[in-house]
């Protein structure tokens, strides 16, 4: 499994902690992650009004605390969404801590939007299910041009991004398929699917749409993207026992009417089978986990047997 990375995502929630010691828990996982050669460690961005000790709805401000806190292992989030916020402020701040933080800022870009009309109303308005891939687009559009075209920005607009001529923030195009990966072609971006937001899809995907896309890539940018698969899971000593507690799970989510991701029953063994699989069949090398696991005891125990299964004993960069 030496060509594989791994990563980890977090939504900040937890069973049996409040919200300022599920931050003080987050940040232990991202260190023992680091610790363990994990290659990523994002936070998503959510906007629950269901989960009472939810720490957090924007991670901006948690993932300087984050890098502070590791050394070598990629923070960012998974991802900002785009049409809640100016274009330019998302772009100051991600470029600042790109510069802090040398190599180690991911800047995932996502289409979602809070369940809630009134939260869009006060970031955007105007802001609704019909128009949020316009102002997407729009705003994605605008931080490919701040950060690419510095000199005609300061020079014509008179806006600079500070540091001038710093490193940038690695970008990311958040997706539940590759259909979208021509906007990724667009602005340089790299790719991330999603398999746990996909409902109603298949978890397979066309092998001549991920080569066309590379090969377009690479002619657009000379390198090809990076991609990664996002999978949600759910870890057990056994397939029956995990499949008996993601059913539990999503019954509750519904009985809530919230949002009940695609989870993986898995153990150890399947979860390293399972990301094996797409490796061979796709050439898909690099994978960033979402364990559900309801206590931080249990997503450490978690990380710790995934760090074995996947004979991760140094850090892969």
């Amino acid at each position: 499994m030496e060509n594989i990375k791994i990563g980890l995502i977090d939504l900040g929630q937890r069973d049996d902690a409040t919200s300022l010691e599920i931050i003080e828990q987050m940040i232990e996982y991202a260190v023992e992650a680091d610790s363990a050669g994990f290659n990523r460690f994002w936070l998503a961005e959510h906007h629950y009004a269901h989960v009472k000790n939810h720490p957090y709805t924007n991670p901006d401000i948690l993932l300087p605390i984050l890098a502070g806190m590791t050394d070598q292992i990629k923070v960012g989030s998974a991802g900002v969404s785009l049409s809640l916020y100016s274009p330019y402020t998302v772009t100051c701040n991600y470029k600042l801590l790109s510069n802090l933080y040398p190599n180690r800022i991911d800047l995932g870009l996502s289409k979602g939007l809070p369940d809630s009309k009134k939260i869009a109303e006060l970031a955007h308005p105007g802001l609704s299910r019909k128009t949020n891939r316009d102002i997407f687009n729009k705003n994605l559009e605008v931080i490919s041009d701040l950060l690419e075209n510095e000199d005609d920005n300061l020079n014509n607009n008179q806006i600079l991004i500070p540091p001038f001529k710093g490193s940038k923030p690695e970008l990311w195009y958040l997706s539940t398929s590759f259909n979208s990966y021509k906007e990724a072609i667009k602005y340089g971006t790299n790719y991330c699917v999603s398999l746990f937001h996909n409902f109603g899809q298949s978890k397979e995907f066309d092998k001549e749409q991920i080569a066309t896309f590379k090969e377009e890539f690479y002619a657009a940018h000379g390198r090809y993207p990076k991609i990664v698969i996002s999978i949600a899971f759910l870890m057990a000593d056994t397939i029956e026992e995990a499949e008996f507690k993601v059913d539990e799970m999503t019954a509750y989510a519904r009985s809530l009417s919230a949002e009940a991701f695609i989870i993986e029953p898995v153990t150890a063994e399947s979860l390293q089978e399972i990301t094996q699989r797409y490796y061979d069949e796709y050439g898909l090398d690099e994978f960033v986990f979402y364990d559900v696991a309801g206590t931080h005891k249990e997503k450490l125990e978690n990380l710790h047997a995934i760090a074995e299964k996947f004979q991760m004993l140094t850090p892969v960069y």
